[in-house]
């Protein structure tokens, strides 16, 4: 295993961990979609860990599609929380999950965002 990998798997298993702590102990309206934030910020953790150890170029590609998907929805998932936490009302949320929900479907299926 590459040294490279250990700082981002160490910061995937981190992040899981504070995302599951929170969704299991928070009473907040906003544990949700800070679970979620930790969770896709998990994906592209673990994916540039395992990227990192990976030599095969086609490989590669299909680790790299994986980590943008979870980047993808990050701004989205972050705004969330900041609305839930400051307790704005976000009357576009939907519009914006919407749009990344977009986003995911052209990258899974082209190279434009690669």
């Amino acid at each position: 295993m590459n040294a490279y990998s250990y700082p981002s798997l160490a910061s995937a298993f981190a992040f899981l961990l504070i995302g599951l702590f929170t969704l299991w102990n928070s009473e907040s309206t906003a544990r949700i979609p800070f679970s979620m934030l930790c969770l896709l910020t998990a994906v592209w953790q673990l994916s540039w860990s395992v990227l990192f150890n990976v030599t095969d170029g086609r490989l590669s590609l299909e680790i790299v599609k994986l980590g943008y998907s979870g980047i993808i929805f990050i701004p989205i998932a972050y705004y969330h929380v900041i609305a839930r936490a400051c307790q704005v009302r976000a009357p576009h949320l939907s519009l914006f999950y919407g749009i990344a929900t977009l986003f995911l479907a052209v990258h899974l299926s082209s190279e434009l965002f690669i």
